[in-house]
């Protein structure tokens, strides 16, 4: 008896690195694909859209040193959240100046981060390979892989969505107390970091709330 329980012990023992090991494996082809899908696109294209309003306050940045306060040709512009003004100067700091390609990798990362979400933050409802096929999915959407090569804030926003929502469904299902649940989505949510506020809030009331009404769980205190 004593001998089959250590046996079987370590068998479970032995198993967990291997689990471990192939959750690492999957993570990091994950991480392989999103750059090889993205990163021969984003220096091929000149800036369009809203991009040269985020080259030039991150340019603006790099020049005066001033990163607190955001600054558009001289003026304080304080429209959108400056954390992806923040990564493009950042960006443009590390391979020595701003550029298509060095603008456009920060949201080639906020993909890839989005896709590692999608992986690990859906264990408790799908196996590792769905799990995989679900992340793998996500950045080879045609929508979003624009999103992926452009400056512009969508790519961030898409990754701090993902964050929130999954964030709140794990502690919705895992029956985290109230207090912790909403305090740590509604701190996220509100956070002034994000890069698009309003928009954020929306897509997060409207998906939890079918779930609660659904649920039949109508408490909206901390209590």
């Amino acid at each position: 008896m004593h001998t089959s329980l250590f046996g079987a012990w370590r068998s479970g023992a032995s198993s967990l690195p291997q689990k471990g090991d192939h959750a690492v494996l999957q993570g990091l082809l994950i991480c392989c694909i999103t750059l090889a899908a993205y990163i021969p696109l984003i220096g091929d294209m000149p800036w369009s859209g809203n991009e040269p309003t985020r080259i030039a306050v991150a340019q603006d940045m790099l020049r005066n040193g001033n990163w607190l306060t955001p600054a558009l040709h001289g003026k304080l512009y304080l429209t959108k959240p400056p954390l992806m003004n923040w990564l493009i100067a950042e960006s443009g700091s590390i391979f020595g100046r701003i550029t298509e390609w060095t603008s456009r990798l920060p949201s080639v990362l906020s993909m890839m981060a989005t896709a590692l979400t999608v992986y690990y933050m859906t264990g408790k409802w799908l196996g590792s390979d769905c799990r995989f096929f679900a992340a793998v999915a996500t950045v080879s959407m045609t929508g979003l892989m624009k999103k992926g090569i452009s400056s512009e804030i969508d790519a961030l926003f898409i990754l701090f969505v993902t964050v929130i929502l999954l964030v709140w469904l794990n502690g919705y299902t895992r029956g985290w107390r109230p207090v912790v649940l909403w305090g740590v989505s509604l701190f996220l949510l509100v956070s002034r970091f994000s890069p698009k506020d309003p928009m954020q809030q929306y897509f997060f009331m409207s998906r939890w709330e079918p779930i609660c009404y659904s649920e039949r769980e109508y408490r909206f205190s901390f209590l």
